[in-house]
């Protein structure tokens, strides 16, 4: 899909963001070499083996908002935070340094400044629209049933 843009627009930096459906790493690798740069969710079982990463069942037994980044193959951050469960993604843009802070409510019912990476950060801000659109879409899809005329 990428060597269909123009030839005057795939110069420019594009930064695209993806959802862990059909991704790969292979595929972050690919377009980071073509000067594509990606963030992306990862599911756990397609995080590569040779990874340096802890594994998502142990990082769930730590304290909440523990997070974990590595700088994997060719500078792919590599990223794993536990909010209300473990998130994965894959980076070939935010390094392992960028934090941010959210803030959070705690068992005391109280706001508490928690940090986050900035993977999840700007993750969370391009793709909310995205998840926003899908569920407009279903909400106002039209049900249409076919009759059968005799």
């Amino acid at each position: 899909m990428a060597e269909e843009l123009p030839i005057e627009f795939r110069h420019l930096p594009y930064h695209l963001y993806f959802v862990n459906l059909f991704t790969r790493i292979h595929l972050l690798r690919h377009l980071n070499e073509t000067n594509y740069k990606v963030t992306r969710t990862v599911r756990k079982n397609r995080v590569p083996k040779d990874c340096p990463i802890t594994r998502p069942d142990i990082i769930k037994r730590k304290a909440r908002w523990y997070e974990e980044q590595v700088i994997w193959d060719d500078g792919i951050s590599i990223v794993r935070w536990m909010d209300n469960t473990v998130v994965t993604i894959a980076s070939s843009v935010h390094g392992v340094e960028s934090i941010s802070s959210v803030k959070r409510s705690f068992a005391q019912k109280e706001r508490i400044k928690v940090s986050r990476p900035n993977a999840v950060t700007r993750y969370n801000f391009f793709m909310g629209g995205t998840g926003q659109m899908d569920e407009n879409v279903m909400a106002s899809r039209i049900a249409i049933s076919g009759k059968k005329w005799c």
